[in-house]
């Protein structure tokens, strides 16, 4: 599983809603690095509204959605995408605004953002899953 679907998992899909705002413009210039695909009506009229559609305008998934918001920032310096799962988890944090815990071979735990709510938990040894008692972000 990866970060991201391991991160939406643990979230669950009411946190997930909450968090994941559709309403939020994104520049379809942005979209080259996903795979979303705009239809052509979809690219005229991000071309009307000057670059950009709101998520839901786009149809896009909660892990496309969470994919694009993390992507988005992968060339900041610690930004998501960086292929550290340290800074990915650290910069997932910082820009969802919540706290992630992750624990890690030899029960190792460690917390990444100081954002308010509970925790959301994480398992990772190589690959990410969710831990057993997760957590909602109110």
């Amino acid at each position: 599983m990866s970060f991201e679907e391991a991160l939406l998992a643990a979230l669950g899909d009411e946190s997930g809603r909450r968090l994941l705002d559709r309403g939020r413009p994104v520049p379809v210039a942005d979209l080259a690095r996903t795979d979303v695909t705009l239809t052509a009506g979809q690219a005229a009229h991000a071309v009307l509204l000057g670059g950009s559609l709101t998520v839901d305008e786009l149809g896009l998934t909660p892990l496309q959605h969470l994919r694009w918001l993390l992507g988005r920032r992968a060339d900041a310096p610690g930004g998501a995408g960086s292929g550290d799962a340290s800074a990915d988890v650290a910069a997932a944090a910082r820009i969802l605004g919540i706290a992630i815990e992750v624990t890690t071979p030899g029960r190792r735990t460690r917390r990444y953002g100081s954002g308010s709510g509970d925790l959301v938990r994480l398992l990772f040894d190589g690959s990410w899953s969710t831990a057993t008692a997760t957590a909602t972000v109110p």
